[in-house]
This record gives C-alpha cells, structure tokens and sequence, in this order.
C-alpha cells in the first residue's frame, strides 16, 4: 500500500494529562549496548515468556538483513517516517 506507520516520539496520554517522551527513539541498539559495557551495568533477563520471539524482533532482524544489503536502511527508514506527515515527527 505503499504506507508506513509508528507511534510518535512525543505522545499526549489524555486519561493521565501527561505527555510521554521517548528520549532513547534514535538511539540505536548497539550504542546502548556499548554504553551497558562501559559503565558494567547489570543486564536484566526479560521474564515475559514471548521474550525475543515478537513481530518487534521479526523487524529488527529484517532491518538487519537489508541494512547488510542497501546503505543506512535504520537513517532511510526513520527520513521515511518524517516524511510521511505523522503528528510529532
């Protein structure tokens, strides 16, 4: 369909009257990991038994596999989304 959709980074909660940031939505996976290394952060097991067999690791890994084939696919996807006119982006 030729249509490409997300949450936004900024997001008004009503029921709360709150606004919720995502501050860590450009950080990439790998920063954070480098990051968990150097200060020797504990990492904690995810206790939810769908843990790492989601749509949202299906997505990671294709994203993965095409940034192997074409350039900057995480930078082209994220211009994308910009584009697309989503509120607070």
């Amino acid at each position: 369909e030729a249509r490409i959709g997300c949450f936004q980074p900024v997001t008004y909660l009503s029921r709360k009257d709150i606004y919720m940031i995502r501050p860590m939505i450009f950080a990439r996976e790998s920063e954070c990991a480098r990051v968990v290394r150097r200060e020797n952060m504990p990492i904690v097991k995810s206790k939810c038994p769908a843990n790492e067999n989601t749509r949202r690791e299906d997505v990671k890994n294709l994203i993965k596999q095409l940034n192997e084939q074409y350039e900057d696919v995480p930078q082209k996807i994220i211009g994308a989304i910009k584009r697309s006119h989503i509120d607070n982006w």
